[in-house]
């Protein structure tokens, strides 16, 4: 498997990686799109692998063999707890409570109001204001973008 091969392992290793790579694409001798393509692949099957837990408890076992922290090769590995989720809602706090039901109140009222101005047009529209009773002029939001080559592999 060529993959396992790949030992760029240390950072200034991993930079001349990508420096000569790039050179190779800036003189032409590497196609950019075939490049891209490769790259993305090998980004989707190491998603896929590290996302498995079968992958996860095999490397949390082998890791756990070492002790909490240790040094493997030019890395420093920690078993630690990550992703921890807080659950509030057994608190007893009825003041907690009642802030989050107001915020999910403001959150909805929030994309209420998102959704009411993305269909505004360019132009604007004038809205007598309930509250204060002054006119407004709604726009649509503001729109901006990044042009870019999206690739889906089948």
């Amino acid at each position: 498997m060529e993959l396992i091969k790949f030992n760029h392992t240390t950072k200034e290793q991993r930079s001349e990686v990508v420096n000569e790579i790039m050179n190779e694409v800036l003189n032409g001798r590497v196609n950019p799109l075939e490049l891209h393509l490769r790259l993305k692949s090998v980004e989707e099957v190491i998603k896929a692998l590290t996302s498995m837990p079968a992958y996860k408890g095999i490397l949390l076992d082998e890791a756990q063999k070492h002790g909490k922290s240790f040094q493997y090769q030019n890395a420093k590995v920690e078993v630690k707890e990550v992703g921890i989720k807080l659950d509030y809602s057994q608190c007893g706090n009825s003041t907690l409570a009642d802030l989050y039901c107001q915020e999910e109140a403001i959150s909805a009222r929030i994309k209420e109001l998102e959704t009411y101005h993305k269909s505004l047009p360019i132009s604007g529209i004038e809205v007598l204001d309930p509250v204060s009773g002054e006119l407004e002029k709604h726009y649509p939001p503001a729109k901006t973008s990044t042009t870019s080559v999206a690739f889906t592999l089948k």
